[in-house]
């Protein structure tokens, strides 16, 4: 059982206090400091299945991989979803597993930049637009989710009807596209109904991902209205001006230690994530190249198009999560220092004046380190890059195709 820890709590808490039940009943236990309550038969049954969800995401995982070595009658469609959902969601499984490597680096990063952090200064207008921005992702990524796998049976089930084919939504290693006995057909319905819980559980490390880039860009956000509001000590008239030179001191000295501990979150999120940042830009941009084509080429046939364009738009969805989230935080992380400058040291002129002023520099030397994550080490995550990839994409494509 992990350690918990007290904290008061916050809209930001009970957020992830949530978000951690979807988390423990998925089988990523131990990523956030609170309790995971539910009934005891509940959390019996679960612990029963945690094993059984281990080894059976990795046997299907497996048989996704096999299916591109075993399957020898795939139709056109088939075999774009046999590359596309053969080795992207594989790669899912790896993000998975080494979310969990890391597992009490996320733990550790999440308690200081919701927790440890927010005791120093919380502005309550960016906790709210923080939590509303999660829910929106949340809300927008599970919509996006279930639709795919409405769309990807809606599609099976159309050309059954149509053409008499085999009920095939995801392609595995077994049963054959071809084969009609009654036990393929069950184990087709069987895999699809795990394929459903199994895409879900894969992609919840994108999430997991996602708090921690929202967490850093709105850290930030706080910081700049922590310094910023230091000019409101030498507001209280009922104090002499020592005594809030004092203050000041005391209030900036906690400012710079909070930025450094909000470099060490930073530091634990490049660590933790730089493995998933190179194959989420090589996994989508692979996609989106071999995506392309296959819209342009289902213009005789609407469903299949709007499969495609939907997964199309996943895919974009889940390379703007990273980049344009892991971007927010540089740029956020850019305006620290004026920020920093802005904070009234100029108000101080007494014997702590040349104190002061030196840590100033100190702290705006500091904030003045940029703050970059990238994918293979030179690819930086941000929304130029973002527009750039895809225009890549797009531009390979028109001249092959």
């Amino acid at each position: 059982m992990e350690e918990t820890k007290k904290y008061t709590p916050t809209d930001t808490t009970k957020l992830l206090d949530k978000f951690n039940k979807i988390l423990y009943v998925f089988g990523f236990r131990g990523f956030w400091m609170g309790d995971v309550k539910f009934p005891k038969t509940v959390m019996k049954i679960i612990d029963i299945l945690y094993p059984v969800l281990i080894i059976t995401q990795g046997t299907f995982g497996t048989l996704q991989l096999g299916a591109y070595f075993t399957q020898k009658h795939l139709n056109s469609v088939q075999k774009i979803d046999a590359l596309v959902m053969g080795f992207g969601q594989p790669m899912m499984l790896l993000y998975c597993l080494n979310c969990r490597y890391y597992k009490k680096a996320c733990r550790e990063v999440f308690y200081h930049l919701f927790v440890v952090l927010k005791t120093v200064y919380n502005d309550k207008e960016t906790e709210e637009n923080m939590v509303k921005r999660l829910k929106l992702y949340f809300g927008a990524y599970l919509i996006f989710s279930l639709l795919i796998v409405l769309l990807y049976g809606s599609y099976a089930s159309v050309e059954t009807v149509r053409k008499g084919a085999t009920f095939v939504t995801v392609v595995t290693a077994w049963p054959d596209v071809t084969d009609t006995s009654k036990l393929a057909s069950y184990a087709r319905v069987g895999i699809f109904m795990y394929w459903s819980v199994y895409s879900f559980t894969t992609s919840v490390v994108i999430i997991i991902v996602l708090i921690i880039f929202l967490g850093l860009t709105y850290q930030y956000i706080n910081l700049q209205r922590y310094f910023e509001n230091l000019n409101s000590i030498f507001e209280n008239d009922r104090l002499s001006h020592e005594e809030m030179e004092k203050n000041f001191e005391k209030a900036l000295q906690n400012g710079i230690k909070a930025h450094s501990e909000t470099l060490w979150c930073v530091k634990q999120c490049r660590m933790i994530c730089s493995a998933i940042n190179a194959g989420v830009i090589l996994l989508t941009t692979g996609t989106l190249v071999i995506l392309m084509p296959a819209i342009l080429g289902s213009k005789d046939d609407l469903l299949e198009a709007m499969m495609y364009l939907m997964v199309f738009n996943i895919v974009l969805m889940i390379m703007a999560f990273f980049m344009c989230n892991a971007g927010d935080t540089t740029v956020e992380a850019q305006k620290l220092p004026n920020a920093i400058y802005s904070c009234g040291w100029y108000n101080c002129y007494g014997k702590r004046s040349a104190r002061i002023r030196s840590l100033v520099v100190v702290a705006m030397i500091q904030a003045q380190e940029p703050v970059v994550f990238t994918g293979f080490g030179v690819i930086e995550l941000s929304y130029e890059n973002f527009v750039t990839i895809i225009k890549s994409a797009y531009s390979l494509i028109s001249v092959f195709h």
